[in-house]
């Protein structure tokens, strides 16, 4: 089963659209939820909110298992990790029985290529040079760093380099946490992430994890960077002459609503929001 994640659900849909033509043209043989998937659970894990946590867990497994799935792949990192590590702690500790096994697409795709049951076709597109960005939650927690490599070198006219920290010593791109507590320290870690990938030369950095994508993007905005940030699925689904609605319009939309938000709860936000109350409540009163 096919498992999308909530943003490329509700925000970055050409990662979603992407891996699925990926898994299809493989001939990987697989099954979507659809309207019946849940959130992954994560921001409740985090949130300390148990009940709701396990709640939504049994949900997921639950449809999982009315999909007669044995193997969940998932392309957002966060969900690979719950399948993957926490579902089946959290599973054995409530006394729930769980036969699943979890897979990022990467891990497919890559075993695919290595058994020689898909090739990337040929094509005449200008030859290309990319880098590579290690999320955490794909690296450090689920432990997948060689397959995103093998995906990408085996895409015709593209040349790989690596940024000088990558793999386990990879910086992280400071979302998440940083992003929603303080946005300005994110960019700033964001910048420090993107100019290591401007240093290798490539064009464009692909990564897959839908939250860097969020962070390296709003980051690259934020700090005039001159490297585009690409989705590994959306890429190599371009290799395969399949075109993906641009995820940025959104992403840039629906982060400065939250960004000004987030804003608005600091200090300063709280210290500016009283200095226009008191400015309108002045020019009301004369």
């Amino acid at each position: 089963m096919y498992f999308a994640g909530c943003t490329a659900s509700y925000v970055e849909h050409d990662i979603a659209m992407a891996t699925v033509r990926l898994l299809d043209k493989a001939g990987v043989d697989f099954v979507y939820a659809g309207n019946h998937e849940n959130c992954c659970g994560t921001p409740m894990l985090v949130a300390g909110k148990w009940e709701l946590f396990v709640e939504t867990m049994k949900k997921n497994i639950e449809v999982a298992r009315n999909c007669g799935a044995d193997t969940i792949v998932a392309s957002c990192p966060a969900c690979d990790m719950m399948w993957r590590n926490v579902y089946p702690a959290w599973a054995k500790k409530e006394g729930l029985d769980f036969n699943f096994r979890a897979k990022h697409y990467t891990e497919i795709i890559a075993e695919k290529i290595k058994s020689g049951g898909f090739v990337f076709p040929q094509n005449d597109v200008q030859p290309i040079t990319v880098t590579w960005h290690d999320s955490c939650h794909i690296g450090r927690a689920s432990g997948v760093y060689d397959a995103p490599r093998d995906l990408i070198k085996a895409i015709p006219n593209v040349k790989f380099v690596e940024m000088e920290h990558n793999r386990e010593h990879a910086h992280c791109c400071g979302s998440v946490l940083t992003l929603i507590k303080e946005p300005p320290v994110a960019a700033d870690i964001g910048k420090t992430r993107l100019d290591e990938a401007v240093k290798t030369g490539a064009q464009k950095v692909l990564a897959l994890c839908p939250c860097c994508e969020v962070q390296l993007r709003v980051s690259a905005k934020k700090k005039n960077v001159p490297i585009e940030v690409v989705d590994l699925a959306h890429f190599a689904g371009n290799a395969l002459g399949y075109e993906f609605p641009d995820p940025n319009p959104e992403v840039h939309s629906q982060w400065g609503v939250f960004d000004d938000f987030i804003g608005l709860m600091t200090p300063q936000g709280f210290a500016n929001l009283e200095v226009v109350g008191v400015v309108w409540t002045g020019y009301r009163f004369l």
